[in-house]
């Protein structure tokens, strides 16, 4: 089955590379809007394994969240930190 990466609904920033072939397949059946049971059949795997890859997928996507997420908090800490530091030298040169 074809896929095309610029039709996958990733979170943003996502690195599809990292999803395997059959992740990847699941995933834009699942964005064409196909059932469990109609991927299933139409990748010739049973329900149950079509269940789990949408398991990984949805914990590889939570884990992406969250560390992109902190990454987020980091840099506004940073941030706030530098403001407060040039905040303090200005009130030093006034």
């Amino acid at each position: 089955m074809p896929w095309r990466e610029d039709a996958m609904l990733v979170p943003l920033g996502f690195d599809v590379s990292v999803l395997t072939d059959r992740q990847r397949d699941v995933l834009g059946l699942v964005q064409r809007g196909l059932t469990t049971g109609q991927i299933a059949e139409a990748l010739g795997i049973k329900e149950r394994a079509v269940r789990d890859v949408k398991y990984q997928l949805r914990k590889r996507f939570e884990a992406f969240r969250r560390s992109a997420a902190g990454r987020r908090a980091r840099r506004r800490y940073r941030e706030a930190a530098v403001a407060a530091a040039l905040d303090a030298l200005a009130e030093d040169g006034r």
